[in-house]
């Protein structure tokens, strides 16, 4: 590989790595900020569903149905009449049928497969833990991908260390 294409594909690393960072931060902040509308504590509400064993998308859809009206039909819901941006949007109290004490209706919007991951490494997790254990995750796999990534970098272009600093 020639200079030139051993350049542009440094370039497109280190814009890889800072827009991973910058992703990362940004991702970082808003979870620990947006207090429990977090993608992560969504999911691990739903877990706590699942855990309890109430299913979480049966829950969803009929607090959605009782609020909206049905999905299908001539008297179906329309969507250009009706936004519906989560699941806080449908009616509800503490004391509506099939909610957990101390949570929100469960906002099932990964498919159930999901669950057999997100169960055993967020669902028994207690909640103050979280979003430390998820964000500490998400930095270790960031890591890990920017470890193989440079590996790989260098079985492609045989680049050393010494070669970068002009050795």
């Amino acid at each position: 590989m020639d200079e030139r294409a051993k350049t542009g594909w440094r370039m497109a690393g280190v814009v890889c790595l800072l827009a991973g960072l910058l992703f990362t931060a940004r991702s970082i902040q808003r979870g620990w900020t947006m207090h429990g509308w977090s993608d992560a504590s969504r999911q691990w509400v739903v877990c706590q569903y699942v855990r309890a064993r109430i299913n979480p998308y049966e829950l969803a859809r009929r607090l959605l149905h009782d609020t909206f009206g049905p999905a299908t039909g001539p008297d179906r819901l329309r969507l250009k009449e009706h936004r519906i941006y989560s699941i806080s949007s449908a009616e509800w109290t503490a004391e509506t049928p099939g909610l957990l004490p101390g949570q929100p209706p469960p906002e099932a919007t990964y498919p159930p497969s999901t669950m057999s991951m997100l169960l055993p490494t967020i669902g028994f997790c207690p909640e103050r833990w979280l979003l430390p254990v998820y964000t500490s995750a998400n930095v270790a796999v960031l890591i890990l991908l920017l470890g193989q990534f440079a590996m790989w970098f260098r079985t492609e272009t045989r680049w050393t260390r010494a070669g970068a600093w002009g050795g």
